[in-house]
Order: C-alpha cells, then sequence, then structure tokens
C-alpha cells in the first residue's frame, strides 16, 4: 500500500486507501477495503469503475457494473480472489487531502475512565455531521504512548481522532477542537498526543494501533449503530481474554497478543452492494 501512497503523493489526487502500510492492494480490494476516508467516499470497492481478471478458463476479462461480466465485478467486491487472478484494479480517484490532524488519547482503565470514553463515544457519533472526520475505540494490551515504551504496557482504552481537511468545503469544516470538544470532554488521559501530518504520512504513524500480521486476537468492525452496552461489553470480552492469557501460563498479556479497534464515522457514500 505504501506504493500507492507513494505514487499519489502531492498529485492533486490518491484514492480509497488501506490505514496500514502493509496491507497490499490485491486484498484491500477484493476485501472490501474500509479506509481513512470511508466515511466521506465508500469503501474501496465503491470506487472500483473496472476490474482486470483472469477466469479460471484462463480468459482475461474486463468486468464492470455493467458489461457481461458484471456478475463476476461484484463478486470480486469482497469475494477475495476465489473468483479469478485480479490483474488490474480501476479506481475512481478522489482529490487527496492536504493534511490531517490526528490526536490519541491513552486512558487507565478505571471504570470511571472506561464509562466516560463509552459515554462520549456515543455522543460524538449520534452528533457528528463531518464524513471527514472520524475517530477509533480501541482496548486492548496497548503502551501508554504511541512511544511504545515497553514497560508502559497494559490492558486500557484509547481514544484516536482524526479529521482530515475537506477538499471540497473546507471553508465550512468546523476546526478540529469544535469538531471533538464532547470527546474528550472530562477526561483524564494518561498520555496525549496531537499533531499535524499529511494523507501519505499517516499509515506510519498508526501502524503500533493497527498491527495486523501479529496480534493473536484482533477485531476491527465498522458499524453504524454505537451503543454504550455494546462497547461495555467488548470492555469486558477483551478484559477476560486478557485475563484468560494470565491463567493459561503467560507471564502476562503480551504487546503483542490482543486488540479490538472500532472505526466510528459518518459514511455518506452509499456500497455499491
Amino acid at each position: 500500500m505504501d506504493q500507492v501512497y507513494s505514487t499519489t503523493r502531492g498529485t492533486g489526487s490518491s484514492a480509497v486507501l488501506a490505514r496500514v502500510n502493509n496491507v497490499g492492494v490485491g486484498g484491500f480490494f477484493t476485501g472490501g477495503g474500509i479506509g481513512f476516508l470511508a466515511g466521506a467516499y465508500g469503501y474501496a470497492m465503491d470506487r472500483l469503475r473496472a476490474i482486470e481478471v483472469v477466469i479460471p478458463c484462463g480468459q482475461i476479462v474486463m468486468a464492470t457494473k455493467t458489461n457481461r461480466y458484471a456478475d463476476l465485478f461484484w463478486a470480486l467486491q469482497g469475494g477475495g480472489g476465489q473468483f479469478g487472478i485480479v490483474t488490474q484494479f480501476f479506481q475512481e480517484a478522489i482529490p487527496e487531502p492536504k493534511n490531517v490532524t490526528i490526536a490519541a488519547y491513552y486512558l487507565d482503565n478505571s471504570s470511571a475512565t472506561s464509562a466516560a470514553a463509552i459515554r462520549n463515544t456515543v455522543t460524538w457519533f449520534n452528533n457528528n455531521q463531518d464524513p471527514f472526520a472520524l475517530m477509533y475505540y480501541v482496548v486492548g494490551v496497548l503502551p501508554s504512548s504511541l512511544a511504545q515504551d515497553p514497560t508502559t504496557f497494559a490492558l486500557r482504552p484509547l481514544l484516536i481522532a482524526l479529521q482530515f481537511n475537506d477538499p471540497t468545503t473546507v471553508a465550512k469544516q468546523q476546526s478540529f477542537e469544535a469538531t471533538y470538544q464532547t470527546l474528550f470532554q472530562g477526561l483524564t488521559p494518561i498520555s496525549q498526543i496531537t499533531l499535524n501530518t499529511t494523507y501519505d504520512a499517516l499509515p506510519g504513524l498508526l501502524d503500533p494501533t493497527f498491527p495486523y500480521g501479529f496480534r493473536r486476537g484482533f477485531y476491527g468492525p465498522q458499524t453504524q449503530n454505537i451503543t454504550a452496552s455494546y462497547l461495555t461489553a467488548i470492555n469486558a470480552e477483551m478484559s477476560a481474554y486478557a485475563t484468560s492469557l494470565v491463567l493459561s501460563g503467560e507471564r502476562a498479556p503480551s504487546p503483542a497478543s490482543t486488540i479490538w479497534v472500532l472505526q466510528v464515522s459518518r459514511t455518506t457514500t452509499a456500497n455499491s452492494h
């Protein structure tokens, strides 16, 4: 994925891409493709306009939404590689965001802090109207900061907020502070960080939070039904899971053991399915 970010950097156009660099383009697109900008532009598959694919008989065909291979085009959007070998994807470009602001709040795992984070997450989702603003509700065995200090790993919640500049109506977009006022209200983090960066640099910054490939337990859904009871249940489940690792004989829940990540955004683009 890093090659695509690098190629489109500074061109004014980009694509709906994965949230980390070590995800491949083929698996990302044929797996649906949820990215940072899903709230504004839909999934990666929603932007696909044509797919070149080698079907089982060896023939190379071009599948689109309206041609004779429309069923194949539909099946490949989430069906993985079982319907053929995809050799090229054609995705409609999006305007390249010029910058993004990101804030990460590491919290302790006390019931009071967790309850406040859950309440704020639900309130923010129910009121946010900016499709270029999204947040991640994370719970798992995490460091106390993005510095990944190996002595600070513990089961704790983490709130990550991101706001991309809206390339179309940037003058009307609220400030980052105004957008996330309710999310961080009343929270006292163990550690926090706020910074500005570019769209192509963002995956590298978040790699520690989205560690695909070596977590024993990883979950990462996107849902449009955020409730306090749902998040409370997830906290309890992850706490029980971490405890089970200790009881099974491990010295402590490994930093690479478990994490649960919920992407919370307001999607404006209809799914192509």
